[in-house]
């Protein structure tokens, strides 16, 4: 349970910088690479993406397939929603797949007048409804309550980035999951016109879990350093985006792969 949460939270985000007609609210994608401080210029805007982790610290496995839904509300507000399937595979002893919960968030510019004027600043909040399996660990069996609030700003010949988000849990079904704290910071770097890099080093520290009434002895905590890019072709409709995760910590999967496209 807790290792296919970490692969669900992970990976938190991109596009900001290139001014690119997709966007997206951060704590929804959280498998893109980078960050993204942008309202978009499309009504609608799709996503897939399909990751996996490998390694983590009880020898768990996990793999996860998703799909998210993006639209603008006027040019402060975009709103968004993703659903996806998991499975967890412990090494052989039990191989579980389900839904993942299903997440509604919002994304709303902060006003220009808050910050230095080459600085871009949002702030987001968004509900898990419990649509996974608690029991199987792919589902939190309660409410989840999100916030993020995060900026970037240009430095030299890069777009330097930093996020904060949290998760709420409430109990349901006798499982409860600790609440989690994730964190970010890295740079962006524009290659050619259609060709972004990113890397930046990813946090999450996760509260004690409770488990029919018995609070399970440990917090964990996963670091990632997170090297990444998105490839937008000049004439095409799609946005292609990778991401690789190199976990630091004992609590982390030893290496992530996610890899996504958006239409």
């Amino acid at each position: 349970m807790k290792y296919i949460r970490g692969s669900v939270l992970l990976v938190v985000s991109f596009v900001g910088s290139l001014g690119g007609v997709w966007a997206r609210v951060n704590m929804v994608e959280t498998w893109s690479p980078g960050f993204d401080a942008h309202i978009s210029e499309n009504k609608w805007n799709n996503s897939l993406h399909a990751g996996v982790g490998n390694g983590g610290a009880d020898g768990t496995d996990s793999t996860e397939l998703g799909y998210a839904l993006t639209t603008p509300l006027g040019d402060q507000w975009e709103v968004a929603g993703t659903w996806g399937i998991a499975t967890l595979d412990s090494s052989g002893v039990r191989n579980d797949s389900g839904l993942t919960d299903l997440t509604f968030a919002a994304k709303r510019r902060l006003p220009g007048t808050l910050f230095p004027k080459k600085v871009k600043a949002v702030g987001e909040f968004g509900i898990s409804l419990p649509t996974g399996d608690p029991d199987h660990g792919i589902g939190a069996g309660g409410l989840g309550f999100l916030a993020n609030a995060g900026l970037s700003l240009p430095i030299q010949s890069v777009r330097g980035y930093a996020q904060i988000g949290l998760k709420m849990f409430t109990e349901g079904s006798g499982t409860r999951w600790g609440n989690t704290l994730n964190y970010s910071a890295g740079a962006m770097y524009s290659l050619r016109p259609e060709w972004m890099l990113s890397a930046d080093l990813r946090v999450i520290t996760h509260a004690k879990d409770k488990i029919n009434g018995t609070v399970l002895p440990d917090a964990r905590q996963e670091a990632y350093l997170a090297p990444g890019g998105v490839w937008i072709p000049t004439d095409g409709p799609l946005e292609a985006q990778g991401l690789l995760l190199l976990g630091l910590t004992g609590d982390s999967y030893d290496f992530g792969i996610q890899l996504g496209i958006r239409y």
